[in-house]
């Protein structure tokens, strides 16, 4: 299932408000505790997150001939 910033939202709504049950556009997800909440929320964030391209460093040493 991809996930929205409106899922997100929801989320952290609940976290603010402290309660443990979500409602998702037509459906209603009750979370068994707080901790289990926030680890969502972490992870959802990380998951929404746009990825930045790679960059590589190159480290060179010289005069050791």
């Amino acid at each position: 299932m991809p996930y929205s910033e409106a899922d997100l939202k929801a989320l952290q709504t609940a976290i603010a408000s402290g309660v443990l049950t979500v409602r998702y556009e037509n459906r209603t997800v009750t979370y068994q505790s707080l901790k289990e909440l926030r680890e969502l929320e972490e992870s959802l964030a990380r998951a929404l997150q746009p990825s930045r391209p790679r960059q590589t460093i190159v480290v060179g040493q010289k005069g050791f001939c």
